[in-house]
C-alpha cells in the first residue's frame, strides 16, 4: 500500500497525539517506529492545525531529531505558513532538517480555513517554498 500511496499521519504538537507521549519527542518517534513506520510515508507537525499559529522552531527540532534518530519516516511541519515571512523564518530549518512544508491558513487574506484558497496567495508561496530548498 505505502509504495502506491503517500499516507500521512497528522502528529499535532499542541495536542493529544504528544501529549499522549508525555510531550516526549523520544516517545513520539518510538511511537511512529512501532505503530506506524511501513505504514505512513509522512509524518507532519503541526502546531497550528489550520489557526495560523507560527510553527514553534525550538520546539519541533526536537521532534524533528528524535524522529529521524528512529525512523525513516519523512517530515512535513505546518503551523501559520505562508507567503513571505511566513515561510522564509523556517528557511534554516527546511535546509538543515530537509522537511516538506505546508500551509492552510495563511493562503486567505482572511486566515480562516473555511475561506476559498486565493491562489495568487499560495503561487507566492510555492514560489517562496522553493527558494527555501535553493
Amino acid at each position: 500500500f505505502k509504495e502506491e500511496h503517500n499516507v500521512y499521519q497528522n502528529i499535532e504538537d499542541s495536542g493529544k497525539s504528544i501529549s499522549l507521549c508525555g510531550n516526549n519527542p523520544i516517545a513520539v518517534s518510538e511511537k511512529i517506529r512501532t505503530e506506524y513506520e511501513g505504514l505512513i510515508s509522512h509524518v507532519i507537525l503541526d502546531s497550528s492545525l489550520g489557526q495560523g499559529v507560527p510553527v514553534k522552531v525550538p520546539f519541533v527540532v526536537g521532534y524533528i531529531e528524535a524522529i529521524r534518530a528512529k525512523t525513516n519516516v519523512d517530515i512535513t511541519i505546518a503551523g501559520g505558513l505562508g507567503p513571505g515571512e511566513k515561510v522564509f523564518r523556517v528557511k534554516n530549518l527546511i535546509k538543515e532538517y530537509r522537511v516538506s512544508v505546508d500551509a492552510q491558513s495563511q493562503l486567505r487574506q482572511s486566515g480562516k480555513i473555511t475561506d476559498p484558497i486565493e491562489w495568487e496567495l499560495a503561487i507566492e508561496y510555492m514560489h517562496d517554498a522553493v527558494l527555501c530548498y535553493v
